[in-house]
């Protein structure tokens, strides 16, 4: 999010599924790429991850997605 309030969407296609996935207690570093055309006038804000699911594994048990509640949404302040 820039400091103009406009969001702007990461490339996340081009991220293989298992690089976003992090084990408790781990950490992981990952470059992502964002869709924001560099301004000097509108430098970046925060960051927004929304709709993250805490537990994969019970995640991927079910067969309809929607179902699964345990999500949480992190903002980063830069």
């Amino acid at each position: 999010m820039g400091s103009n309030e406009n969001h702007y969407s990461a490339y996340t296609y081009e991220i293989d599924e298992n690089d976003f996935i992090v084990e408790t207690g781990k950490t992981k570093k990952q470059t992502i790429r964002f869709n924001k055309i560099y301004v000097n006038q509108v430098p970046m804000r925060k960051m927004v991850f929304s709709d993250m699911i805490m537990n994969y594994e019970e995640y991927k048990k079910l067969e309809q997605k929607e179902q699964y509640h345990n999500r949480m949404t992190m903002t980063i302040e830069l």
